[in-house]
């Protein structure tokens, strides 16, 4: 028989034996955090070019999403919680079942500007995050994890980085790890991918993240005085260690990665700058084969020590020559002993001829190599010909990869670490770019569809437009006729160029991409008022795809005169933009009524001085 008191413990021991098999089980809970962090100097002087107006993050409101399937099927963004920040912190904590991706975004005061960032939860996670505001020039805002970044469940497709950072480099106040990966977009152009960002807090850091495919990757490690940067391969079960030689105060180096040194206000400092210090290791696979293989060779490392001794010294030397420069005056010093003769690259190109048509166009005082950028500098420093020659044993073995490898997935790799691609001013340079494209092709046969759509034929077909236009900006010289082409205004209205053409006696023809490639436009304006009414035209050709973007950059600057693109989908690479050999921002023709060029590729100080030589005045200034 149970009494009453037995009764009463009969239920205490049951209450507490619920009450700890629901400890038992596991939470399904996890937090994030966010904490404001301000980094630079506390005032900028007001006539600084650095004092520029940002927006006050310090108040941001901070707001969790998930995404998930509407009854339609349309993925949608969901609110998680809200909150604004208060004394530079703010915390959540939400519930998951399992491993999900949820976005974080920071909402600046007056809605000026919204940062974001993305988080793997599951149970039991605690995520750490940064709210950057930077007053250094060079530094964007961010809002990053913090810390070290882990996954609590295992993933096939994980991979790890891990490294330790140098008591020198903590000088810094905020030290951050970024990767970058690039992919190419509908208009066959190669556009960067984040990959994962972090803010290191103590000596050492690990980041684990997913990739499902091997990926060349760009790091750099970042501070207010200091920035390394080095390419690494991530691919699924990846262990990659990093690792630094030095101090970012001492001026040494391994390629391809590098540093520079910032002083104070964050400005890139030349008297403290190296090519390297800052490498990664692997536990074998792709980065092991196609960067290690020839980075910790014992060649490439001995041409690293040479280097290192010939930069010191020449680095003491420049140091000696600036300080008795400013003792003497005017009497500069010039302290040749480290320069060496190298065989000159010089070519020797055939004389132009006319086209039909263009016989009239004066060749007398056209600069045959500056036309056909045939010449190279043939004297250089010891530290600058071991630099060549540490990137020539990096693109011999990258090269070998990409013609022979046995695995063709490290062929690709080989390629978009820059295999078979040789400056435009090489000699082997049209025959290195239809190579490339070779090997493209034999890759196409291999691989998976899906990574041949892609990741080879948007490589390749860029491939193809930059040997295009290299072959037409050979054959597009004084005295040659310009390629008849049809554009369109802002207003879509379609142009065709020669009937521009005919309109001026002096045609000025420059490409441009917005909202990149105005670097020269204050200074055309110039010459536009002082030249204009005299028959001087200046045609502005973008090849923006994008109308829109377009459009707004054309109001920012003020345009004033004829500008004209083409917005067809692959513009950057398209038939315009490789008929005329664009293939680099600032491409310019002066061209004349009848279609003939009379100069190519004119600096901003040449251009000025052709124009005074044909008009006979100096242009206005006012």
């Amino acid at each position: 028989m149970n009494t009453p008191s037995t009764l009463s413990l009969l239920v205490v021991v049951s209450i507490a034996l619920i009450l700890t098999s629901c400890g038992n089980q596991p939470s399904n809970t996890y937090t994030v955090s966010v904490e404001y962090i301000t980094v630079g100097p506390e005032e900028l002087p007001q006539d600084s070019e650095l004092a520029t107006e940002s927006p006050d993050l310090s108040t941001s409101t901070i707001t969790l999403y998930r995404t998930q399937s509407n009854a339609n099927g349309e993925v949608e963004k969901v609110e998680i919680a809200s909150k604004t920040l208060q004394e530079e912190k703010v915390v959540f904590k939400s519930y998951v079942d399992s491993q999900e991706s949820i976005e974080i975004t920071a909402l600046a005061s007056g809605g000026s500007a919204t940062l974001n960032a993305v988080a793997r939860v599951e149970p039991g996670s605690d995520i750490k995050l940064a709210l950057l505001d930077y007053s250094l020039p060079y530094f964007e805002d961010r809002l990053i994890l913090k810390g070290n970044s882990l996954l609590l469940s295992d993933s096939p497709s994980k991979f790890t980085i891990s490294g330790r950072v140098t008591p020198e480099m903590r000088n810094s106040k905020i030290i951050t790890m970024r990767m970058e990966t690039t992919n190419w977009n509908s208009w066959g152009r190669e556009e960067f991918e984040e990959l994962g960002m972090l803010m290191i807090e103590s000596e050492s850091f690990v980041y684990e993240g997913e990739v499902f495919e091997p990926r060349v990757v760009e790091m750099e490690l970042r501070g207010e005085t200091f920035a390394f940067w080095t390419e690494i391969i991530v691919e699924p079960g990846a262990r990659i260690s990093i690792h630094t030689r030095g101090s970012p105060n001492q001026a040494i180096a391994t390629l391809p990665s590098g540093w520079f040194s910032m002083d104070q206000m964050g400005t890139r400092s030349s008297a403290e700058r190296g090519m390297g210090g800052f490498f990664a290791t692997a536990e074998g696979g792709s980065h092991t084969r196609l960067i290690e293989s020839w980075q910790q060779s014992y060649t490439f490392l001995a041409t690293v020590e040479a280097f290192n001794v010939a930069m010191e010294d020449y680095t003491t030397r420049e140091s000696q020559i600036t300080d008795q420069s400013i003792n003497r005056g005017s009497n500069t010093v010039t302290n040749t002993d480290d320069i060496t003769q190298t065989p000159s690259t010089t070519r020797s190109p055939t004389m132009y001829v006319a086209a039909k048509g263009c016989e009239h166009v004066d060749l007398s005082k056209v600069d045959l190599e500056h036309d056909l950028d045939y010449s190279f500098p043939s004297e250089l420093p010891a530290h600058d010909r071991l630099a060549r020659k540490m990137w020539e044993l990096r693109d011999d073995a990258l090269n070998r990869i990409a013609r022979h490898g046995q695995d063709p997935m490290d062929s690709l790799l080989a390629l978009e670490l820059g295999a078979l691609r040789s400056s435009r001013f090489e000699e082997n340079y049209e025959d290195a770019l239809q190579e490339r494209v070779n090997v493209y092709d034999n890759l196409a046969s291999i691989l998976d569809e899906e990574t041949v759509t892609r990741r080879v034929n948007p490589a390749r077909r860029f491939a193809v437009a930059r040997l295009e236009s290299y072959r037409s900006d050979r054959s597009l010289v004084p005295g040659q006729k310009a390629p008849q082409i049809t554009l369109v205004n802002l207003e879509r209205q379609e142009v065709a160029i020669y009937d521009v053409f005919e309109r001026g006696n002096l045609n000025y023809v420059q490409f441009w991409e917005p909202p990149n490639g105005r670097w020269n436009f204050e200074e055309l304006k110039e010459l536009q008022a002082a030249y204009g009414e005299l028959g001087f035209q200046i045609i502005t050709i973008s090849l923006q795809p994008d109308w829109s973007t377009w459009d707004t950059a054309s109001d920012r600057d003020d345009i004033t005169w004829l500008n004209l693109g083409d917005l067809s989908e692959d513009a950057p690479v398209g038939t315009i933009a490789t008929v005329y050999g664009r293939d680099r921002f600032g491409k310019n023709f002066l061209i004349d009524s009848q279609g003939c060029i009379l100069r190519k590729d004119l600096s901003t100080n040449e251009l000025p001085s052709f124009l005074s030589e044909k008009y006979g005045q100096a242009a206005s200034t006012n």
